[in-house]
């Protein structure tokens, strides 16, 4: 192949030449591979050399400069190049030679760019030289500009796709020079060299954006400075050093306070590609102190003497919005300065209080400033609480008096304080809370003490001293005649908490039915509700007594207002009961609960003692129990489960107290139905006791009437009227007699057969009446086993026997019932 490839380049020179003539194709050149053995990839890498060649042998200049230039390809001066070009027809030329030579499209424009882009960018170059030497603003020299651009990217054959990289990097070149430099000077705080950089940078920005324009989007200026763009000016420059640039800037155009500077900032922020959050940040650090420099000679102003007009005010606001606007400063620092010159002036006014109350021109001072900054009730009020807070708190405890009641006349003069200090009405309320709580801890600590010394040991009391108060405080308390435990000095120190608390208009009235459908879970401890009435301060909620404790005083004072004997005093009681029960922040579930706990000890005690004498309770002892109902504040559904829980209480005491006897007897058991009875209870539902327990307590009932013979085969009604009252089935009391007639008979045998071994026939006879009143039950059916001797002597002994009383067909059925019982024929 080395000796056939100059035979090939030969050929290659030949087609070239006929090449207009179409004397030469590609399947000439294919076969004359073939012929001298030239493989295609050295045939590939020939074709592109000859395209080559072709390319630069079009390339030609008009002047000897340019020739010299082309032939030493030094292509860096634009004078010495600009008159290398492509002849007419180029293009249609080298696409023949690139079709015959079997060229891609890609090969053949890579090997024109290699020739062209240089002598491109070298006119661009000379032409932005010229353009950023140029000091006018004609828009026909950036006109003709890009018109020399685009003729010589047309003379040199360069297509966009090679053409806009080449202006892009030039351009990036160009805006980030200046750029470059002011970082530089940045790095030692060269503000004044930074602040010309940046401007010759804008200045440069401007032109090569007028010359853009004209390019009619072929090439768009904004892409430079675009901050998702990798191609953006800024680029190459770190975030920080961009933040500082503008930084720098921006402190300069601050201290000269132009127009011109204001454009210049903008334009600057977008060459640097500062995003919004950074220039607030950055107005923040440079333009913050300057803007909180101006509110303060303007509040100086205001507050420095009295003639201070709402025109001054307004051109002061005026003033000052301008200059924040101008500045960019945020709205929150903004916001931060006013409040902290605020601040500082009600420092100084509270210095120059003695009595902690300002004077009027103060508080007209104060109110011109607020005007000025434009601040709201919700900046300031915070502000004059804290300054004037503890001045008003003062001076609702000097109302308060001896007393501790706020008298009316007072409370107007209080409201004019309120506006004075501004403190606002929520506020002030508040500080008036916060004095009514400074009060009332001490009550409640005295009244735990009181109770801790009625009712404690003082082993109690010194355990207590140490961990809290346990469920079983008031054991020790002495028993009222409702087995209630009762106390005096507690009730007046409750009483005058609670006058206290309502001659003072604590408690705050709500819509009743809004707090009925409130969620439970809404309520807090601080504001308990309390028939349609909330309490902004409680003992718990201010921790003044723990949980358990307040439930013991209530509980108290209710056991207190229900053995008070004076109609007057029991009145006040019951209407205090639940407003002490909201002061000490329990809830309306808590308070009837406690008041359970008190009615069910009374209900108990009552319903046991009127049982001693009744089966059930009369119309007296239902009136009794409705007085102790409304006295403790309860809903008739729990009255009524207290009192059937009373009820079960005392019925299951009796039951067990039965059973618990040596000695039970038919009237004790009867008493018990009939209680249960009377009470519509169910032994075995309601109190619990075992259906066998239950089915024990017929068997005693009716084994003595039947030994005695009072209850008999006949007594079916008065049965079933005990089976029912026990609520006993009939299957089940019959399976209980049945158990108990095999008891007896056979215990009533075993007595027969030891009197007749002792020969004592005459004690025979109570024994074998008593065994055929059982056995007749069961009509004589009775598993028992009797030697027939002894059997034929027992019914000898029955017929020997004296039964003049009785009548014959009577003495007959015995007789019967029992040879059947004895195992004889009849």
């Amino acid at each position: 192949q080395n000796v056939a490839q100059p035979f090939y380049e030969r050929a290659l020179t030949s087609t070239r030449a006929k090449l207009e003539t179409g004397a030469v194709s590609s399947d000439m050149l294919a076969r004359a591979r073939v012929t001298m053995g030239i493989s295609d990839e050295i045939a590939a890498d020939m074709h592109l050399t000859a395209f080559s060649d072709e390319v630069k042998s079009l390339l030609q200049g008009t002047t000897s400069a340019a020739v010299a230039a082309f032939e030493e390809e030094d292509f860096t001066s634009e004078e010495s190049t600009s008159n290398i070009q492509f002849p007419p027809g180029t293009l249609e030329r080298l696409e023949k030679l690139r079709k015959v030579l079997e060229i891609s499209e890609k090969d053949a424009q890579y090997e024109i760019s290699v020739e062209a882009c240089p002598l491109f960018q070298a006119t661009v170059n000379g032409i932005l030289k010229q353009l950023l030497s140029y000091e006018g603003d004609d828009v026909s020299f950036f006109k003709t500009s890009w018109q020399k651009i685009a003729a010589r990217q047309k003379e040199l054959c360069v297509n966009d796709e090679n053409m806009i990289p080449i202006l892009d990097s030039i351009v990036t070149q160009a805006l980030g020079k200046p750029l470059e430099e002011a970082s530089a000077f940045a790095s030692v705080n060269n503000e004044a060299a930074v602040y010309n950089k940046l401007l010759e940078a804008l200045l440069i920005k401007a032109k090569i954006s007028s010359l853009l324009e004209q390019s009619k989007g072929v090439c768009s200026a904004q892409k430079f400075f675009d901050m998702d763009s990798i191609g953006a000016c800024f680029q190459f420059l770190p975030t920080e050093m961009r933040k500082k640039l503008y930084s720098l800037f921006l402190s300069r155009v601050t201290r000269d306070a132009s127009e011109d500077g204001d454009a210049n900032l903008a334009q600057i922020k977008e060459m640097l590609g500062i995003d919004e959050e950074t220039t607030v940040d950055v107005s923040a650090i440079v333009c913050g102190p300057v803007c909180e420099k101006a509110l303060k000679e303007t509040a100086d102003e205001v507050t420095a003497g009295d003639d201070v007009s709402s025109e001054i005010i307004e051109n002061l606001k005026k003033s000052n919005s301008e200059l924040i606007a101008r500045m960019k400063v945020p709205s929150d620092l903004i916001l931060k300065y006013k409040c902290e010159i605020y601040k500082n002036y009600l420092r100084f006014v509270n210095q120059n209080s003695p009595s902690g109350i300002p004077s009027s021109m103060f508080a007209e001072r104060l109110a011109t400033l607020q005007q000025l900054f434009d601040l709201d009730s919700t900046e300031t009020i915070p502000m004059h609480v804290a300054t004037f807070g503890p001045a008003y708190k003062k001076s609702v405890l000097e109302a308060m008096g001896i007393t501790g009641v706020i008298n009316p006349e007072y409370r107007e003069p209080l409201n004019q304080l309120r506006d004075r200090l501004g403190v606002g009405s929520e506020e002030a309320n508040k500080l008036f809370l916060s004095a009514i709580s400074d009060k009332i801890v001490p009550m409640f600590q005295r009244i735990e003490s009181e109770l801790e010394r009625q009712f404690l040991t003082k082993e109690q009391l010194a355990r207590k001293r140490g961990k809290d108060i346990g469920e079983d405080m008031f054991k020790g308390g002495s028993r009222g005649d409702l087995g209630i435990a009762t106390i005096g000095n507690v009730m007046s120190d409750i009483m005058n908490l609670v006058e206290f608390y309502t001659e003072n208009d604590v408690p705050v009235k709500t819509n009743a039915v809004a707090i009925e459908g409130a969620a439970a879970s809404e309520a807090t401890s601080e504001t308990e509700e309390s028939l349609g009435v909330t309490y902004p301060v409680t003992a718990i909620g201010l921790k003044a007594v723990e949980p358990e404790m307040a439930e013991a005083m209530y509980h108290q004072f209710l056991v207190g207002g229900f053995t008070a004997q004076q109609g007057g005093q029991v009145a006040r009681y019951e209407a205090a009961a639940p407003v002490f029960g909201g002061i000490l922040g329990l809830t309306k579930e808590r308070m009837e609960a406690v008041g359970g706990n008190v009615g069910a000890s009374v209900y108990e005690n009552f319903i046991s003692n009127a049982m001693q004498t009744k089966t059930s309770l009369d119309q007296q002892d239902m009136m009794f129990l409705a007085q102790i109902q409304s006295k403790l504040k309860m809903s008739p559904e729990k009255a009524e489960e207290m009192l059937i829980d009373a009820e079960k209480k005392v019925l299951k005491e009796r039951s067990q107290k039965l059973f618990d006897s040596a000695t039970i007897l038919p009237c004790d058991i009867q008493g018990l139905r009939e209680r249960c009875n009377g009470m519509g209870m169910d032994l075995q539902g309601d109190l619990g006791i075992s259906k066998e327990r239950v089915a024990a307590l017929f068997v005693m009932e009716i084994s003595d009437g039947i030994e005695r013979g009072s209850i008999t085969t006949e007594s079916g009604n008065h049965l079933t009227e005990i089976q029912e009252s026990l609520g006993l089935s009939p299957e089940d009391c019959e399976k209980a007699i049945e158990g108990l007639v095999q008891q007896r008979v056979a215990e009533y045998l075993e007595r027969i057969d030891k009197e007749l071994l002792r020969g004592r026939e005459d004690q025979c006879i109570d024994p074998i009446k008593k065994l055929i009143r059982f056995a007749s039950f069961v009509g004589g059916d009775v598993d028992v086993e009797v030697r027939k001797d002894r059997a034929y002597k027992i019914v000898s002994l029955f017929e020997a026997a004296d039964f003049s009383d009785e009548k014959a067909e009577v003495l007959e059925a015995q007789k019967q019932t029992l040879k059947t019982t004895l195992g004889l024929p009849n």
